[in-house]
């Protein structure tokens, strides 16, 4: 998410360069949230553990960066 803010403080002079740089790492954050959060719960149920906890965690991260998102989204075209 910090990647994708320092996208668009450098790409002042391009924004909408910046703005797709910035999408685009908070959509492989986000995949990357939600292949861990997956495979985490493989790995609780397979060793007995209980999962709901990860489960929790993984989708609070996965839903701030749909958050994060949907804001560089309308952001965007508010600014259009």
């Amino acid at each position: 998410m910090l990647a994708a803010g320092y996208a668009l403080e450098i790409g002042r002079d391009s924004p909408a360069v910046a703005h797709a740089l910035a999408v685009s790492i908070v959509t492989w954050a986000i995949g990357a949230g939600m292949l861990a959060t997956i495979l985490l719960v493989a790995d609780a149920q397979r060793n007995g553990r209980d999962p709901r906890p990860t489960l929790r965690s993984g989708a609070s991260f996965c839903l701030s960066g749909a958050v994060v998102l949907a804001l560089l989204w309308f952001g965007r075209r508010a600014l259009a």
